[in-house]
């Protein structure tokens, strides 16, 4: 069984964020689950709250994903296999709020994952924590919205001295 849900953010998270989505399986038996995702323009933050997947491409065998991270924008077909229960939270980001938010030009992460830790410092791991803590859609929804609206009140204050 399969859960699957999107919440549009709002206000000016909107011009940051696409959307935030969760997803929630139980595979039960022995077939697996199986996602494929297409190219896209777009990347994602994503957290694996239970479990994780493996990932192939035509470029052969990838591993598996990891606890928190960024997938950048995709030029390439991908496939994810899980054969156990899993719960992911993700927000699906417009190219350009890697570079605004997280000073990452999209093109350094192109086809490439990126974990937190990597990506935010000790800022990723305490985020990543706070999502593996929450308990449910909306929490984690708030959690990362609180996070991307203090990032953009950085960057509004750093332009403001400019004007």
């Amino acid at each position: 069984m399969v859960h699957y849900k999107t919440i549009k953010p709002q206000g000016v998270l909107a011009e940051f964020v696409r959307l935030f989505w969760n997803l929630e399986a139980q595979v039960e038996g022995t077939s697996p689950f199986v996602h494929r995702a297409l190219p896209d323009n777009c990347a994602e933050l994503i957290f694996y709250c239970k479990g994780n997947l493996s990932i192939s491409s035509l470029d052969g065998d990838e591993g598996t994903t990891f606890s928190s991270g960024i997938f950048g924008q995709a030029q390439k077909f991908r496939q994810f296999r899980c054969s156990h229960d899993f719960s992911l939270f993700g927000v699906y980001i417009y190219p350009y709020t890697l570079n605004l938010l997280f000073n990452v030009p999209p093109s350094n992460v192109c086809n490439e994952k990126v974990d937190t830790s990597t990506l935010l410092g000790t800022n990723g791991k305490i985020l990543e924590e706070k999502i593996m803590l929450a308990e449910n859609f909306a929490q984690r929804t708030q959690i990362v919205s609180d996070f991307f609206l203090q990032r953009i009140r950085q960057i509004a204050t750093y332009d403001q001295a400019f004007t």
